[in-house]
């Protein structure tokens, strides 16, 4: 697998050409139907009309504070295991959201399970002291990152310069809050920009803490993660080929044309620059998406799906989200969703060292609410055919979406934020899941298409 071999596989690149030009038609109608919605600049209506603005003005600031204090976490060196501070971090975040349902844990396939998401079971690493006793730091490690799990049990803010050593990779990153209220704790997820490290290196990332806040940092090396899925997929097509060999043997021909490109998933392989890199990741979402097309007309025609189906359709799935996370770590993309309808957290007048454990995620009976959805491109190349909107697979019945289509942006340029705002309402008698919610983001690179889809997480 290396470039020589990535320029053979580019003489027959019809498929790609086809989907890349359905692609562009499907968009440009989209265009054609909600581009008088759009505003530019940074005086946006706060109404909900989509909107391009400076991507500064939506980055996270860092409060002012007389002293920030360095912790300084080395993912790549493990450490003693201490299973009374895992212990109490898996009862802090169990706590805090109420824990996850059994059968989504156990399946992975519905729900995202908030201690597996964490990987608090992970590897611990080191961590220095802090100079702050009253800032309780623990970190682990996995093979696809690390994380860092970081509380606040003083009475007053602190402000702290987190450096991570990490391993070379391409990594995203991810911040979850929990904070602490007088009656539930509040979550809320945010993605963090990305980078791309071809040795081991430490990234610097500035967090602030109100007591009796719990903050964990998870930076994921999307590429290899990209590189595991893709192994699990092709363990499951093998044992799919008992069942379905001509559907399995149509999966296995799409990959055989994608492996090529693998070699720009590799920190090993040689690839000169990022945009190789990047033209590689796109090629194989172009197969994957073909391959996603196949499997779920498959299922469509069998009016159903075995166990095995749904396993390989979830791994396509997977392998795509991975593929496009690592693309957005390249370009500098930082897709966004918050939900503008809930109030900021209040903060516990007696903070103690379990000031989480008593509480639950807070159980609105409002069901109408904001979502804003947004992608920041702090990145140093433009994106075209920007497509934002919102996952309704996952909704339950009667939920309603003002407005209904996404909005569509020709082009957003670096220092850019694409932005829009919907409206949600049930009429049905389900109630509605905040963490269902995802924003459904995509874009145009490398001639092919890319999706992201970050979780509200509410």
């Amino acid at each position: 697998m290396n470039l020589s071999q990535t320029k053979q596989t580019l003489q027959n690149p019809a498929i790609c050409i086809f989907c890349a030009l359905l692609w562009i038609l499907i968009s440009i109608a989209l265009s054609l139907h909600s581009f008088g919605q759009i505003v530019y600049g940074s005086d946006a209506s706060p109404t909900g009309r989509p909107a391009l603005i400076p991507a500064d003005s939506v980055r996270t600031a860092v409060q002012n504070a007389t002293q920030i204090l360095t912790v300084k976490i080395d993912a790549t060196k493990a450490a003693s295991k201490d299973n009374q501070k895992s212990l109490e971090f898996k009862q802090l975040i169990e706590a805090a959201v109420n824990a996850d349902a059994a059968d989504a844990a156990n399946s992975g396939l519905e729900e995202e399970n908030t201690l597996i998401w964490s990987r608090l079971n992970g590897r611990r690493v080191q961590a220095a002291e802090s100079p702050e006793s009253n800032l309780e730091i623990y970190a682990v490690s996995s093979p696809d990152g690390a994380s860092i799990f970081l509380q606040n049990h003083a009475d007053r803010f602190i402000t702290l310069d987190v450096r991570t050593i990490l391993p070379a990779g391409i990594y995203s990153g991810e911040q979850l809050t929990i904070s602490p209220g007088d009656r539930s704790a509040q979550l809320k997820m945010q993605r963090l920009e990305g980078a791309l490290l071809s040795a081991k290196k430490t990234l610097s990332k500035p967090v602030s803490l109100v007591p009796g806040q719990l903050k964990i940092l998870k930076f994921t090396d999307s590429a290899r993660a990209a590189r595991a899925e893709y192994g699990n997929l092709q363990n499951r097509i093998h044992q799919m080929a008992a069942m379905h060999l001509d559907a399995a043997s149509k999966l296995k021909r799409i990959f055989r044309e994608a492996e090529p490109y693998f070699g720009g998933l590799s920190m090993n392989e040689r690839v000169r620059g990022d945009s190789k890199r990047l033209g590689c990741i796109h090629r194989i979402l172009l197969y994957t998406s073909q391959a996603e097309s196949f499997q779920h007309n498959m299922i469509e025609r069998k009016h159903g799906a075995s166990d095995i189906d749904k396993l390989v359709m979830h791994s396509l799935e997977q392998l795509a989200s991975d593929l496009s996370d690592t693309s957005a770590v390249l370009l500098g993309l930082v897709p966004q969703i918050e939900n503008e309808s809930s109030t900021p957290p209040i903060t516990a007048e007696n903070s103690n060292k379990h000031a989480l454990i008593t509480t639950s995620i807070s159980r609105q009976d409002q069901e109408n609410y904001s979502i804003r959805v947004s992608l920041s491109n702090t990145g140093h190349s433009p994106v075209t055919l920007v497509k934002i909107g919102l996952d309704i697979s996952r909704l339950a019945p009667g939920t309603i979406i003002d407005p209904s289509d996404p909005a569509v942006f020709a082009t957003l340029r670096p220092g850019q934020t694409a932005r829009a705002i919907f409206q949600i309402s049930n009429s049905g008698d389900e109630k509605m899941s905040r963490k269902k919610l995802r924003g459904d983001i995509s874009y145009f690179a490398e001639s092919s298409p890319a999706k992201l889809r970050p979780n509200l997480w509410q």
